[in-house]
């Protein structure tokens, strides 16, 4: 015991929440999963995108895609 109280560990503490519990999406872009941010909250269903390059880079893609 330390002199400011117990000794504890990260794995000991338990979290307020759970991070796997999120709810995730593919982005059509990159293809890759995102997660749910609390930035995120009110627009969560109007989400598409991972990430501002991937929101741009769609327009290239519907270019090169009309083949």
């Amino acid at each position: 015991m330390s002199m400011f109280g117990p000794i504890t560990t990260v794995s000991s503490l338990s979290m307020a929440h759970k991070k796997v519990h999120l709810p995730s999406k593919i982005c059509p872009i990159c293809l890759r999963p995102f997660s749910w941010r609390k930035k995120w909250q009110k627009q969560w269903l109007q989400i598409k995108y991972c990430s501002q390059r991937c929101r741009k880079d769609k327009a290239a893609k519907q270019l090169f895609s009309d083949d």
